[in-house]
């Protein structure tokens, strides 16, 4: 290989290993976002409970 060569080599690993970078970093947001989405949804519902609770509670 040349010169010219090893650096269009060196290019295409490159621009392979930021590809690799953009699709994990897509995926670890993905599962952040999916666990925020899980949390809120338990806590809503546990809020949901505390209120029916509460109600019951003052109504009896």
């Amino acid at each position: 290989m040349n010169d010219e060569q090893h650096l269009l080599h060196a290019e295409e690993v490159v621009e392979g290993e930021r590809s690799q970078l953009r699709e994990k970093s897509k995926d670890e947001l993905i599962d952040k976002l999916l666990s925020a989405h899980f949390h809120i949804a338990v806590a809503s519902g546990a809020y949901s409970s505390v209120t029916q609770l509460d109600s019951e509670v003052v109504k009896s």
